[in-house]
């Protein structure tokens, strides 16, 4: 597939193409090139093979499934590309806030003030409030949810949850992996559209490979998060469960002072028994648009890549 990625920190949109089918393998490590490179396609190429957060942003990594935490029975997983999470000094982040995935190695690509869980938007003032637990991150397209688009949240329409995960199922006893563009023939496309389209979901994919305007890219990673972390109320979220076992709160708590809240506690309350059971706690997955820009995806890591770069 031919990348085009929008370049950032300019008024023009430009157009970077390289065939990364045939310079990297899916691990994002360096094929033997054909020398094709044209003008400051060495330094990006290079770039590729050192920068976790850069292969991340364009689809290679590890393959895993992500199961989607939910209220329903039905388990939805994900067969998605995925990468160890890693601190802004790039060490593995095993347990952390959902603040210092921001401030690690992916978080240049993450619009966290677009993240949500349940349904709800993560308040600004709540992103410490959220424990990641797992250590890895995981990215596939999902259709956009065009009511909150309308109202400026870019959020996945979680209705189609089970519809996306019944057509990957069938996807993938065809052969075919369709969160793959990178690797797609022109008949994966179209068999992937058709296969969406029996689903009654929207077309996934261009002619050309890109994504319609009816999907997004998301990063998702499974959190617990407090009551207070959320601009709204989650309590009828469609994807988010209450936590009250005491051993999974207990947890949270050690959870957050091994982030560095070395005092922090939950309020169990004094009667639960009525109603006031103190803090609530919730676990779900959230879900985070990333950022359709090249510069966003390096701009917390140590790259040596400028936007002065030619292109």
């Amino acid at each position: 597939m031919i990348a085009s990625i929008v370049m950032g920190k300019t008024d023009e949109t430009k157009e970077y193409k390289m065939d990364y089918q045939e310079n990297l393998n899916p691990d994002g490590t360096k094929k033997t090139s054909s020398g094709t490179s044209s003008t400051g396609q060495s330094a990006i190429d290079k770039e590729v093979e050192t920068n976790p957060a850069l292969q991340f942003f364009l689809g290679y990594g590890n393959k895993g499934v992500l199961t989607i935490q939910n209220k329903s029975e039905h388990a939805i997983q994900f067969n998605a590309n995925n990468m160890p999470i890693m601190d802004k000094d790039n060490n593995p982040l095993p347990v952390g806030t959902l603040q210092q995935v921001g401030q690690g190695q992916f978080g240049g690509m993450l619009n966290l003030s677009q993240a949500t869980m349940g349904d709800v938007r993560i308040a600004a003032g709540g992103l410490n409030n959220v424990i990641i637990e797992g250590g890895q991150i995981y990215s596939t397209e999902l259709p956009i949810d065009l009511e909150a688009q309308r109202n400026g949240l870019t959020k996945p329409d979680t209705r189609f949850l089970q519809e996306i995960d019944a057509a990957n199922q069938e996807l993938k006893q065809m052969g075919i992996n369709p969160s793959g563009a990178n690797t797609l023939s022109a008949q994966d496309i179209q068999k992937i559209n058709a296969v969406y389209e029996k689903h009654k979901l929207p077309v996934k994919y261009q002619a050309n490979g890109e994504l319609t305007a009816r999907y997004a890219r998301f990063a998702m990673v499974n959190a617990t998060a407090t009551e207070d972390a959320f601009e709204g109320d989650l309590t009828f979220g469609s994807g988010a469960m209450k936590v009250s076992d005491a051993r999974e709160r207990k947890r949270f708590e050690n959870n957050m002072r091994q982030a560095g809240n070395s005092k922090f506690s939950l309020d169990n309350g004094l009667a639960p028994w009525i109603g006031l059971d103190g803090d609530d706690l919730y676990k779900g997955t959230i879900f985070i648009p990333i950022y359709n820009n090249i510069w966003n995806a390096m701009a917390t890591t140590n790259s040596k890549i400028s936007p002065s770069t030619s292109l």
